[in-house]
């Protein structure tokens, strides 16, 4: 059963080390050193099993009523066992504590297993950002979720 804590200063270094682990691209320090930072971030880890390291995170914002996905990852090692599904739960629950009614997320057109895990989630598309990622110039499909049950804007 995976145990789920908010991120500290003291996890940068273990969180540097699965984002690498986890993308082809992975963020700078100076990102995760911004998003422990920040009033309005919320980095979430998940640990499976005894080691002290953890095999997944989320990161995410909720300013006003919003609820911002900005990353999602799960060790290689860890995958295939619902853990992406339950960083999101753990992300949704926060975001309604918080005050947050919707969710918005944008993921890149060819990453076939995050949009599989956001749409069994219940998230729909609700629009396109053309060339939205830096380097590769990858549209992004814009999704969303709202937390009380009523329509996502379009």
């Amino acid at each position: 059963m995976p145990r789920f804590r908010r991120a500290v200063t003291a996890d940068l270094e273990a969180l540097l080390r699965l984002e690498r682990r986890c993308f082809e691209r992975p963020w700078p320090v100076g990102a995760f050193e911004q998003e422990l930072a920040a009033p309005y971030s919320e980095v979430w880890l998940a640990f499976d099993g005894p080691g002290d390291d953890p095999v997944g995170y989320i990161d995410f914002h909720v300013i006003a009523d919003e609820v911002s996905l900005l990353n999602v990852a799960v060790d290689p090692d860890a995958r295939r066992r619902g853990l992406g599904g339950e960083l999101m739960a753990v992300m949704e629950s926060r975001g309604q504590q918080l005050g947050g009614q919707t969710i918005f997320l944008e993921v890149r057109r060819g990453n076939a297993v995050g949009l599989a895990l956001y749409r069994k989630a219940g998230y729909e598309q609700i629009g396109l950002r053309k060339g939205y990622y830096a380097g590769d110039r990858e549209d992004a499909i814009v999704l969303c979720k709202r937390l009380e049950g009523t329509p996502c804007p379009t």
